[in-house]
């Protein structure tokens, strides 16, 4: 049998938007607007209002590169196409290392949620067992993957409308005032980690090579997705801060669970509390389908050995790319509570390879020029450079005040893109030699 040369396309619509609002969303909607609130009061409603509309100028530059570069590793051949390989590379090599510690982190919040229902489990196995779930499932097949994210997204996108709905018929309009009891000032400390929860908006791009017709899918699935979000986030900090007095919040510490106690039966609130390890779940989940992706890519370019270049399987996925991320990400949660350590690190690496990628949209035009004319989806030059500018001032706004705030964290990322630069520069040279 020969090896499948093109990764299947066999995600639709509606499949891509379940892996975008299923890691988008995740389990932080139970907690972090809750947290917020505690310390902005209503204006929490705003603060979010404003992180998404941050949100949104990433999400219409993901779209361009979606329409434009319709391949599996999207953002490593947009960066390395439009930029230069080398900075293609490093910027993937920040991104992995980002992904397997924030899947890690994922798993172990998976693993200790399920504690406080099951105490005699043991955090370790719970957390690496799902992760060899979902490398299993992404082994089967992208479609086997997608049904799953899908089922388990609509579940707790089921579990938060209903709790929403009755949250919401119960809302006193009392609670809302004062509005901004912190000032401005409190209100924008919460438009930071708001912002921060849309980390990954650009993890369709990594999929394109295996979404039915990216050119058109990819922008409208990027799209409904941020519209879906952005409903359910701005419903559930108002549904917190209007049944709850936003000075209370702070001391729950499941402010949804606490809310819904409130305006739901016990068994209704059961459900809801239990949606949390689907939210998880689902993160965990498209982190795993897509960042892969990009180290099958890479291999394709001779970067990595070529055994994580091959694709598997009736459903050409790329197995071997899959195995070894979640053997990195299965190391990273032996790491235990020391991972957690590394939690901005990861944002922070993220953050930089947005601004990156907003770079790089700036040159579609003039570097692609023919994609771009026929593109399904099509900025205008000015929109892709005032949005690239959003992105860009913001993203790196919040690397430069998580470095001030802890040195220690922009001195490991320093390093690590010295490592990855070190790594790449021998690579080519091997290659070179080898005439590869």
């Amino acid at each position: 049998m020969t090896e499948a040369q093109h990764t299947e396309r066999s995600i639709g619509l509606w499949g891509a938007v379940m892996t975008f609002v299923g890691l988008i969303i995740g389990a932080s909607i139970y907690i972090l607007p809750g947290q917020l609130a505690a310390t902005a009061g209503p204006s929490v409603i705003l603060a979010y209002l404003l992180g998404g509309v941050m949100a949104f100028f990433t999400c219409i530059l993901a779209a361009q590169i979606g329409s434009v570069i319709t391949r599996s590793g999207g953002g490593f051949h947009a960066i390395t196409t439009l930029i230069s390989p080398m900075v293609g590379f490093v910027c993937m090599w920040l991104v992995l290392v980002a992904v397997v510690l924030v899947s890690a982190l994922v798993a172990l919040g998976f693993a200790d949620y399920l504690r406080v229902y099951f105490p005699q489990l043991n955090q370790l196995p719970v957390a690496l067992s799902l992760v060899g779930l979902f490398c299993i499932i992404n082994i089967v097949g992208t479609r086997a993957s997608i049904i799953s994210q899908s089922a388990m997204t609509v579940v707790f996108l089921l579990a938060m409308a209903v709790f929403i709905a009755a949250a919401l018929l119960e809302v006193e309009l009392t609670n809302l005032i004062p509005f901004m009891p912190a000032g401005l000032d409190g209100m924008m400390m919460a438009v930071v980690p708001a912002y921060i929860a849309w980390t990954g908006v650009t993890v369709l791009i990594e999929i394109g090579g295996e979404i039915k017709d990216p050119a058109k899918n990819v922008p409208r699935a990027l799209m409904i997705g941020f519209i879906i979000v952005v409903v359910f986030y701005i419903s559930v900090c108002i549904a917190l801060v209007g049944v709850v007095p936003w000075d209370t919040l702070g001391q729950y510490d499941a402010p949804v669970v606490a809310v819904a106690e409130r305006v739901l039966p016990g068994w209704v609130v059961n459900f809801i509390t239990l949606s949390a390890l689907l939210a998880s779940a689902t993160s965990l989940n498209s982190l795993m389908l897509a960042y892969p992706r990009d180290v099958y890519a890479m291999s394709r370019q001779g970067l990595f050995p070529a055994l994580l270049g091959k694709l598997s399987g009736v459903h050409a996925v790329p197995a071997n790319a899959v195995i070894v991320v979640s053997i990195f990400i299965a190391m990273a949660i032996m790491m235990g509570g020391a991972i957690t350590d590394y939690a901005s690190m990861a944002v922070m690496a993220i953050l930089l390879v947005q601004v990156v990628l907003a770079v790089a949209v700036t040159r579609i035009p003039r570097v692609m020029p023919e994609q771009y004319s026929v593109s399904s989806f099509r900025l205008s030059g000015t929109t892709i450079r005032v949005s690239a500018v959003v992105v860009t001032l913001s993203s790196l706004g919040l690397v430069i005040g998580a470095a001030i705030d802890d040195p220690a964290k922009g001195l490991f990322l320093v390093g690590l893109t010295v490592v990855g630069s070190a790594y790449y520069a021998l690579r080519v040279r091997y290659l070179a030699r080898s005439r590869v």
